[in-house]
């Protein structure tokens, strides 16, 4: 069985000021993909710059982002395996 992958990448630069965000909290990025991380326990984010909100809204690095719950409601209707979620706030 044949199965075709796509790399999932996001811009940041659509020069309309989107949305960049920072975690409250100051996090380990070498541990967040550790079930212990503090963006578990304490995920609330805080605008740093821009006014446009997007489906993806990067943090820490580009290869770190939030995702709208648009786009969690395609990943989880479309059985997309291999990803978990768990809810942030943006203040």
């Amino acid at each position: 069985m044949e199965t075709t992958f796509f790399r999932l990448t996001t811009r940041i630069s659509y020069g309309r000021s989107p949305i960049q965000v920072d975690p409250i909290e100051e996090i380990d990025s070498l541990k967040m993909l550790d079930l212990n991380t503090k963006l578990l326990s304490n995920s609330i984010f805080k605008v740093n710059k821009g006014k446009k909100w997007l489906d993806f809204i990067p943090y820490e690095s580009s290869g770190n982002f939030l995702i709208s719950k648009n786009v969690k409601d395609i990943l989880t209707s479309n059985n997309v395996q291999g990803i978990s979620f768990f809810p942030t706030n943006i203040e």
